[in-house]
């Protein structure tokens, strides 16, 4: 009796001790993401550029379809003025949409770092897009994933790729990025934070938590509102992806 008395006090000590092990190395929490933020760039919008075409920093740049998709020289001053006005005489086409604020963004990077060759240009690329105010999530078809913790150089990579493998399903929801970075007015000050992001969708549903969800959906402008023959919303925290917008929080 004794013995047996002793071993189960043995089994209960070693029980004991795994369990207070258990919880010694039991993962807590998980800690929210913190941003790197690095440089920040005062991104301007395709208008402030086409009324400086004349005067734009020197410098390479990418423009979709234009020169092989090989970097073009800032002071081939026609195709820069081609990309940045858009179509003039009506609605752009995706790839003008694209185009307009790709050249305006990375105008944008080269003016404020010193050149596309700087180290403050390349810190600058490795700012997340949090640190702008983005709180949405885009699928790519290619299965890339941008969002709050991809970088500025995630989106330039992202944008190139897109234009160099003809993927047009990805120039509105890479768009949408861009737009929202580029957001000032030609005489406006700089604002380095993002306004949520809009959307035309075919149908929308707003569930019992709140949220909107819509389907056939394409990233759009305050002024395109007009030309929407669906439903427009403004929203914060959503995913969008081939299968329409979810998890939308409407913006007030």
């Amino acid at each position: 009796m004794r013995k047996r008395i002793s071993f189960v006090g043995i089994c209960a000590l070693l029980l004991f001790g795994f369990s207070m092990q258990a919880e010694a190395i039991a993962p807590g929490p998980q800690p929210t993401p913190v941003n790197n933020c690095g440089k920040m760039t005062c991104f301007r919008s395709s208008e402030y550029w086409l009324f400086r075409v004349d005067n734009l920093p020197g410098g390479v740049v990418y423009v979709g379809g234009v020169n092989m998709n090989a970097p073009l020289s800032t002071d081939s001053r026609n195709a820069m003025w081609l990309a940045l006005r858009g179509n003039q005489m009506g609605p752009s086409t995706p790839t003008q949409k694209l185009n307009q604020d790709f050249v305006a963004f990375q105008l944008s990077l080269i003016f404020n770092h010193g050149g596309s060759g700087s180290p403050a240009y390349f810190e600058a690329l490795d700012a997340q897009l949090g640190c702008y105010g983005f709180t949405n999530t885009v699928v790519l078809s290619n299965g890339v994933i941008l969002g709050p913790q991809s970088t500025i150089r995630d989106l330039f990579d992202q944008v190139r790729y897109a234009f160099r493998e003809y993927r047009s399903a990805d120039y509105l929801p890479i768009w949408s990025f861009l737009i929202r970075l580029n957001r000032d007015l030609p005489n406006q000050l700089c604002d380095s934070t993002v306004d949520p992001g809009s959307y035309c969708c075919q149908e929308a549903v707003q569930g019992t938590d709140g949220l909107l969800s819509g389907s056939d959906c394409i990233p759009t402008t305050l002024a395109e509102q007009a030309r929407c023959g669906g439903y427009y919303f403004s929203c914060t925290g959503e995913t969008l992806s081939p299968a329409g917008v979810a998890k939308c929080k409407l913006a007030p």
